[in-house]
């Protein structure tokens, strides 16, 4: 059996320390075979943050897997860095890799990185998914080997196309075999030419 331990938006720099401890030593007794942690690593990105945030992240079991979440683009008290280089902080402490992929026999995890340093939505803190960037992410599946699959989001998310509609979390979409059809035209033609 394949286990798969997944947390979310630890939010340090608000976080409980004694908290973090009990985790991690729960989380050493799990021995899972993949750590995700999707998002939300830190409150507002400040240095003294990602620093804990990293610590936290270096103590749990590996392999893992690690998402940026809106929480870990500066805020808007830091109005250029965000626009400009809103994951800056969060790649020079945990690396260039917005968007990891973990690939182990009988597992095939695609992360997706929603969040965004501005959207259209009057709640800006939902994620949001381009069609192209949900046609990459699925091409990604659809090649995978066969066994477990599983796309983990680091943000509620809403498609460009509703946008109106509140996004849902999208953590732990799962499936066995093959991920659930998309009917794009381009992630059917991708289906086609990888089966």
């Amino acid at each position: 059996m394949i286990r798969i331990l997944h947390l979310s938006d630890p939010h340090f720099g608000a976080a409980d320390p004694a908290i973090a401890t009990r985790f991690l030593a729960q989380a050493r007794e799990l021995a899972p075979d993949l750590t995700v942690l999707s998002g939300d690593l830190t409150m507002r990105a400040r240095r003294r943050e990602l620093i804990e945030a990293r610590s936290f992240v270096e103590h749990l079991p590996r392999p893992r897997l690690v998402i940026p979440g809106n929480h870990d683009i500066p805020a808007l008290n830091q109005p250029l860095q965000r626009i400009f280089a809103p994951f800056k902080r969060y790649r020079e402490t945990f690396g260039d890799e917005l968007e990891p992929v973990h690939t182990a026999p009988g597992l095939h995890v695609v992360s997706m990185n929603s969040s965004k340093a501005f959207n259209t939505s009057i709640d800006w803190s939902l994620g949001v998914l381009s069609d192209a960037m949900s046609c990459d992410r699925c091409r990604h599946c659809w090649s995978s080997p066969r066994g477990i699959g599983s796309i983990s989001c680091s943000a509620a998310i809403s498609t460009a196309r509703t946008s109106r509609r509140s996004g849902r979390r999208a953590s732990g979409i799962a499936w066995s075999r093959k991920p659930p059809p998309c009917a794009r035209p381009a992630c059917r033609a991708s289906r086609r030419a990888s089966t």
